[in-house]
């Protein structure tokens, strides 16, 4: 039997991104330049960004993309 391993979604990771932040979801969609509904519908839907809100949020978070999408620990 394959052991299974619980990764967390790409929502818990950008949750735990902002928090260590500091700030709130709204402070970061106005100084990233995502607009707050997009940034709220990947917090709380998980719905997962492409091209240009995911290259702002790695940038302004400091995090890769292949860490918020769940590709490397």
């Amino acid at each position: 039997m394959k052991k299974q391993y619980s990764v967390p979604s790409f929502s818990e990771r950008l949750k735990r991104a902002i928090f260590e932040t500091g700030k709130t979801a709204a402070e970061i969609a106005v100084e990233s330049g995502i607009p707050r509904y997009c940034l709220y519908n990947y917090i709380d839907l998980g719905v997962t960004p492409y091209g240009g809100n995911l290259v702002k949020i790695c940038k302004y978070l400091g995090v890769s993309a292949d860490w918020l999408l769940g590709l490397e620990e």
